[in-house]
Formats: C-alpha cells, sequence, structure tokens
C-alpha cells in the first residue's frame, strides 16, 4: 500500500475529497479549454493516478485527467489591442522561498541584512503588451535595527527617522521610482487583477458551518487603470460531518470511499457500490496461537456510492504453534495439520 494520509476512520486516503471538481485546462491555440480526454480510476490499493494526473469528477464520473500547472502560459488576445503601456503592467510581487539570513556570520535577520527571493508576472501580455524588468529579484528584509555588537544597517542602507512609525529604522538611501500612469489600458476595460491570496481559517471545523473568505487586490490600478469584479471570495468550509447535527441548514450528509462522514452542498444521489478486497492497516499483536488481532479494512467504490456493511474488521491472526509455557493455541481455535502448509497450525 503506497503512503496515504489516514481518514477519520484510520483508513488510508487515496485522493482529495472526492467531490471536489477538477477542472483540467488544455492549452491549444491561445484558448483554454476543457479536457475531455480522462481516463478511469485504478482499484485501490492501487494510486487512483498515474503520475501526471489528478483525480477529479467529471460529468459524476470520478477519472483521472491532466494536473493543472500553476506555470501555465496565460492566454493571448491581441484582437483589440490599440496600444501598449511603455513598460507594461506588472502584478505585485510576490516571496518565494524562505528568508535567508545574512550580514556577519549570515546569521542576522535585522538591518536589512536578510534577503528574500521575490517574482512577478507581466499581466499586460494577456493581450500582447510586454512588460519591461525583471521577473525575479532578492530583496533586503527587515528594517529593525540591529544591536552592538553588530552594525546598525547592512550596507548600502543607513539608519534613518521613519516619520509614519515615529522611530529608527535601516532604509535605502535611494527612492523606489513611481510607477508610470499610462491611458493604454487593458481592451476589455476590466483591469488587470493580482493572484486571490490564500484562503483564511475557517470559522468552523466541521458540518460546512463555517465560512472563509479570500482577497484580491488591483494590480493595474496604480496604472491609472481601475478593475471591475469582486476583490473578495468567500465559501462554505469545515466539511467534515459534525457529531449530533451532522451538517448545517442547506448542506447534506455523505459517505466517502473509506467510511469517512462529511457533508457537501449538492444532494448525493443514491447508488451502490462495489466492496473491494479487504487489507491489512495494522500487523498481529501477538506472535502465535491464532491469539492475536489484525486490523483489516476495505473501500466502498467507486466514490459516491453506498454498500451495506462494515468498513473495518479485526480478526485473528498468526497461525503457528506457541511454545510452553503458553497453551498451544488460543480458544476456540486448535492444533490441526494444515495440508496446505505440511505442517500443524492452529485453526
Amino acid at each position: 500500500m503506497p503512503p496515504a494520509v489516514l481518514g477519520a476512520n484510520g483508513l488510508p486516503r487515496i485522493a482529495a475529497p472526492i467531490f471536489a471538481v477538477l477542472v483540467a485546462i488544455s492549452r491549444k491555440r491561445g484558448l483554454a479549454q476543457v479536457c475531455h480526454h480522462v481516463l478511469a480510476v485504478a482499484i485501490p490499493p492501487r494510486l487512483s493516478c498515474c503520475p501526471g494526473r489528478s483525480l477529479g469528477t467529471w460529468n459524476d464520473i470520478n477519472s483521472c485527467g491532466p494536473a493543472i500547472s500553476p506555470e501555465d502560459p496565460m492566454a493571448v488576445n491581441n484582437c483589440s489591442t490599440t496600444c501598449c503601456p511603455a513598460e507594461g503592467i506588472w502584478s505585485e510581487w510576490v516571496s518565494t522561498g524562505s528568508l535567508q539570513k545574512g550580514g556577519d556570520g549570515k546569521n542576522l535577520t535585522c538591518g536589512m541584512c536578510a534577503t528574500q527571493m521575490q517574482k512577478r508576472k507581466c499581466l499586460s501580455e494577456s493581450y500582447g503588451c510586454s512588460c519591461v524588468g525583471l521577473t525575479t529579484q532578492s530583496l533586503a528584509s527587515s528594517s529593525d535595527l540591529c544591536v552592538f555588537p553588530y552594525a546598525t544597517c547592512c550596507a548600502p542602507y543607513v539608519k534613518k527617522l521613519d516619520v509614519a512609525a515615529k522611530k529608527y529604522s535601516c532604509q535605502s538611501t535611494t527612492t523606489v521610482p513611481a510607477i508610470k500612469t499610462t491611458t493604454c489600458c487593458p481592451p476589455d476595460g476590466n483591469g488587470l487583477w493580482n493572484d486571490w491570496g490564500s484562503w483564511a481559517s475557517c470559522s468552523a471545523t466541521c458540518g460546512l458551518c463555517g465560512t472563509q473568505s479570500r482577497t484580491r487586490t488591483c494590480a493595474s490600478a496604480a496604472y491609472g487603470c481601475p478593475c471591475s469584479g469582486t476583490s473578495t471570495q468567500s465559501q462554505k468550509c469545515g466539511n467534515p460531518a459534525c457529531t449530533g447535527t451532522a451538517c448545517c441548514g442547506a448542506t447534506y450528509q455523505a459517505v466517502s470511499y473509506d467510511g469517512t462522514l462529511f457533508c457537501q452542498e449538492t444532494q448525493p444521489a443514491p447508488a451502490v457500490g462495489t466492496w473491494q478486497a479487504w487489507f491489512t492497516t495494522a500487523t498481529c499483536n501477538d506472535t502465535c496461537g491464532m491469539c492475536g488481532r489484525e486490523m483489516q479494512a476495505r473501500y466502498c467504490w467507486p466514490p459516491g456510492t453506498t454498500c451495506t456493511g462494515p468498513f473495518t474488521q479485526e480478526v485473528p491472526c498468526n497461525d503457528t504453534l506457541c511454545v510452553f509455557p503458553r497453551s498451544t493455541c488460543c480458544s476456540p481455535f486448535v492444533k490441526k495439520l494444515s495440508t496446505a502448509k505440511k505442517m500443524y497450525t492452529c485453526q
């Protein structure tokens, strides 16, 4: 069994939540198209999908489709472009990787000694206008002053009064050039947005009783091109079923392939599944005489269906005869000749 994340019942989960819809994008001729070439899902305990493929729901069927790459090139539509901003329109800088300490001994995070790698995207390329400048940079971080015996600031930064914060900090001796405004805005009139930020923490842990939100900012506003659309998104969250009242209003309880109960916003369609073969989840806790117990589990397949019976069971294990002073076999098992093994075992 490949390494896996355990579900609420302690069973290995071989995929993300089964009702999450995967939208695979195929980039062809500069256009985004939904890919319909998907493959059947493998039966446990095999991995659901081969490398490079992701499990998703396609027309209510769980299938394997192409994985989405976050670095997919954006589609270009320059049909209505009449002019371009002089230096293009960039997204905001986004930090990548971890903070790298610097300064004396390469162990300081104060005095603008540490650095952080950042990257950005040329958003105006989406309508045929390239950008001028770098896509990556190493940015000095943490303007707090260092204390003795270290230098107050790492070069080329110097100690200056931060009027807004009303304290001294390490600041640059040069100013960052202001963004040049333009009248060559995106031709669709909608502006250009930065990527959505991360979802905030959920306000509840179960029953889809919570909500969470995320925000984005208008990248083109600083260039004189306002955005249209919403800057905030919200969604229900906390999908494991609760004890007591399992799901909050307007949501429905469903059962995953491993028996985990969770909540979803659509009512599950009744369908009968097929039990897969039992497999071991915890090894035998004794060495002989069928005295031990082994935990086993099975999946109800395909996901979204229901099966009658338990998802787990405990079975006697290890039929090797015990030796004195222990009894040969634990009741109700007795010593018998195993013709298959050609030796006495507990049966």
